[in-house]
């Protein structure tokens, strides 16, 4: 489901977001299940922020500038997949 919104969310926004995030997390969802892929989406979003607001306050980005939200994905992914492993020993 999340995925597919994103999908969606491209397709309305004229690629402002790319249809590669919306099938990495539909691939995502596939595998972990719909609560996962909101809470990896959840992750991702805020990590994302947390570095654009870093890199504004640092003067290296200016608020149009875009970034890639793939390798975020990628990394909440694997905190949560961490995360789990260490909850469950």
């Amino acid at each position: 489901m999340p995925g597919a919104l994103l999908l969606l969310l491209s397709l309305g926004l004229k690629e402002k977001i790319g249809e590669g995030d919306g099938i990495c997390l539909a691939v995502c969802g596939l595998f972990t299940g719909v609560r996962a892929a909101v809470l990896i989406a959840e992750t991702a979003l805020v990590m994302a922020a947390l570095i654009c607001m870093i890199g504004t306050w640092t003067g290296r980005r200016k608020a149009g500038d875009r970034i890639a939200f793939i390798p975020f994905l990628a990394a909440a992914a694997s905190l949560l997949l961490i995360t789990s492993a260490l909850s469950s020993v």
